[in-house]
């Protein structure tokens, strides 16, 4: 669904709208939708998110109580493809903005203009760069998903180590097309058997001179921001020299498989803050209270003495003796 909830008169009717078109949805089937990059978009869409998870806990729960056992989450039959790595709560909140982190998940896509589209845009441009909000949600559990693609890595796996048999001599060129195609396609099934593990980027990465800087929603359900620096390529960082290469070229809204070394949460430079200033107050207050009088502090400042500070015709003359010195060692 695209582009449909922002029309809507209530969110009384979005919600209803969602709940009918997630019981319409198959066993194993998929919901997507979408809306405009904008804050509220993606807050309907965060929303729809949420009921759709929501629903189906409580459909497990009340399956549970029927059978007399215990819930378990991991039997909730929704869970999110993507953009998401994980179905927890949304990460992506407005009091991270003093952290410089985002506050609204959307994500770019570059689209063909048409030429009636360019004449009233005025515009030679022939293409425009939308930005979108989007779910992607499953009817099935993780658990079971997880099991689909490992079957569908070994089927790869053994179609790739298979050889064509062809009763053609002359089709050695398709023989080997096939080769590629299996070979890609095993590929393509163990990335996706593994991405779970993966992180999200969700805004476009900063790319500077011997580092990239990208903002991750991981598969743990929290924000950070990495750097990957040249020098994670070396040494016994588990990235390597290609996992560098990956990062020079992320694009924004791409999945990240490598581990971070160096990482920022939101709310770690106002730890990082209050810790430091706690730690001078301690530190002062031990110099105070020490029993080396070298080492005391005065207590206010009427604890300096006058003839400590030098009057305004006494600093003075010591700029002009200053100046003097450095201007004789120029000549």
């Amino acid at each position: 669904l695209g582009e449909s909830f922002d029309g809507m008169s209530s969110q009384r009717s979005r919600d209803v709208t969602v709940r009918q078109l997630w019981e319409r949805v198959a066993p194993g089937g998929i919901l997507v939708i979408s809306e405009p990059g904008t804050p509220k978009g993606s807050l309907i869409v965060r929303r729809a998110r949420h009921l759709v998870l929501e629903v189906a806990r409580r459909e497990m729960e009340q399956s549970a109580r029927r059978l007399q056992a215990e819930p378990d989450g991991a039997d909730v039959q929704a869970y999110v493809v993507a953009p998401c790595q994980h179905d927890k709560a949304c990460p992506v909140k407005d009091e991270h903005r003093e952290d410089g982190f985002s506050t609204w998940c959307h994500f770019p896509q570059r689209a063909l203009r048409s030429s009636y589209y360019r004449e009233i845009k005025q515009s030679a441009k022939p293409y425009q760069d939308e930005k979108f909000s989007y779910v992607v949600l499953r009817k099935m559990t993780r658990a079971q998903a997880r099991q689909e693609a490992e079957l569908a890595t070994k089927r790869a796996a053994g179609r790739r180590q298979t050889p064509n048999a062809t009763a053609n001599d002359n089709a050695d060129n398709d023989e080997h097309d096939d080769d590629d195609e299996h070979e890609e396609a095993f590929h393509a099934h163990v990335a996706r058997e593994s991405s779970e593990d993966w992180s999200r980027v969700i805004r476009h990465p900063h790319k500077r001179k011997g580092h990239v800087v990208v903002e991750l929603c991981t598969s743990r359900g929290e924000l950070e921001r990495a750097t990957i620096a040249k020098s994670h390529g070396q040494g016994d960082w588990a990235i390597g020299a290609d996992g560098y290469k990956f990062a020079r070229k992320l694009r924004w809204g791409d999945l990240w498989p490598y581990a971070n070394k160096t990482t920022i949460a939101p709310g770690d430079q106002k730890h990082f803050m209050l810790e430091a200033a706690a730690f001078e107050e301690k530190y002062l207050a031990d110099l105070r209270a020490s029993d080396d009088p070298s080492a005391s502090l005065p207590r206010d400042a009427d604890a300096i003495a006058d003839d400590d500070v030098p009057d305004d015709s006494t600093f003075f003359a010591m700029l002009d003796e200053l100046d003097a010195a450095v201007s004789n060692t120029s000549k």
